[in-house]
C-alpha cells in the first residue's frame, strides 16, 4: 500500500468520513446526502455510506459530475452550481434525507435543512463556503432543525484518533476491493505547495492534492 494513503482516504480525511457517519448512526436503508462529494472527505463518506447499504446523494460542482458518479460509483448527484440547483435536490430528494454529511455550509447547508427527514441528522464537518470570507455570513433558520427534531453534530477528528484501527478495519478492505478510492495530484516541490493550497481553495480539484518535498518513488 503507498504510504501517500495515510495522507488521504486511510488517513486523517478518511478518518473523518467515517467518524462523521458514526456520530450520525446512518443505518442501511437511510437517505445521505454529502455535500463536496468529490473531495478526498466528502468521497470517503459517500463510499462507505454505499458499502453500509445507505443510498446516497453527492452535491457537487457540475464539473465533477462524471468522477462522482463514474470513478467513485454514485447512484446520484446535483450539481452545486447549476441555476437551478435548489430543485434538482428537492427533486432528487422526493422522500427527504436522513443524514447530510456537510463539508460546505453556507447555500449548500441551508438548501439541505429544507428535506430534513424526521429524526435526521446532520454531520457539519466543514465550512469551505466561509473559510475565505472577510465577514462571517448569516446563519440559516433553524427552524426547520426543530420541526424535523434532527440533530446538529459538530465533527472534530482529533476527538477520534485512537479509533484508527477501527476505521481502517473497515476502510482497508474496501480499499482493496477497489470499492474506496479517491483521486489524487502531486505538485513536485515544496515550492509549489502555495500553488497547491490556492488550487484546494478555488473548487477546481477533485480528490486529494498532495506536495512532494522528496525524491520521487519515496512515497
Amino acid at each position: 500500500m503507498p504510504a501517500r494513503l495515510a495522507l488521504g482516504p486511510l488517513g486523517l480525511p478518511g478518518l473523518t468520513a467515517w467518524a462523521g457517519l458514526g456520530l450520525a448512526g446512518l443505518r442501511a436503508g437511510e437517505r445521505l446526502v454529502v455535500s463536496a462529494a468529490a473531495g478526498t472527505v466528502g468521497a470517503v463518506a459517500a463510499q462507505l455510506g454505499l458499502a453500509r447499504g445507505a443510498r446516497v446523494l453527492g452535491i457537487t460542482a457540475g464539473a465533477k459530475l462524471d468522477y462522482v458518479l463514474g470513478e467513485l460509483g454514485l447512484p446520484a448527484a446535483v450539481a452545486r452550481d447549476a441555476p437551478d440547483f435548489r430543485a434538482r435536490l428537492a427533486a432528487a430528494l422526493p422522500e427527504g434525507l436522513d443524514v447530510y454529511f456537510d463539508n460546505v455550509g453556507g447555500e449548500l447547508l441551508d438548501a439541505a435543512l429544507d428535506h430534513l427527514r424526521p429524526g435526521a441528522r446532520v454531520v457539519l464537518c466543514g465550512m469551505i463556503a466561509q473559510y475565505d470570507a472577510a465577514e462571517r455570513p448569516p446563519g440559516p433558520n433553524l427552524g426547520r432543525v426543530i420541526a424535523a427534531r434532527a440533530r446538529l453534530l459538530g465533527l472534530v477528528v482529533y476527538d477520534h484518533l485512537g479509533r484508527l484501527p477501527e476505521f481502517l478495519a473497515e476502510a482497508l478492505p474496501l480499499w482493496r476491493a477497489g470499492r474506496l478510492r479517491c483521486a489524487e495530484r502531486i505538485f513536485a516541490g515544496l515550492e509549489r505547495a502555495p500553488e497547491a493550497f490556492a488550487e484546494l481553495l478555488s473548487g477546481r480539484s477533485h480528490g486529494r492534492l498532495l506536495v512532494r518535498v522528496g525524491e520521487e518513488g519515496a512515497e
